[in-house]
């Protein structure tokens, strides 16, 4: 938990608008999905990072 609290970012700033026991209840209800992930006191989950780079091509008009 606390690592998602400090990473911050959307899901951090909805559970603190949550009241306490809602806070705590979600808390342990993400311990208990993260639980079969659990090796050697270490949460491992898989993921996947796409980059994405565009480029734009210009088209001239060589008829003019």
């Amino acid at each position: 938990m606390r690592w998602i609290r400090e990473l911050g970012g959307p899901v951090a700033k909805l559970v603190e608008q949550l009241p306490p026991e809602t806070q705590r209840a979600w808390e342990e209800e993400v311990a208990r999905e993260c639980q079969p992930h659990r090796t050697e006191g270490k949460v491992l989950l898989g993921g996947v990072t796409w980059l994405v780079v565009a480029k734009r091509q210009l088209l001239l008009d060589t008829h003019a």
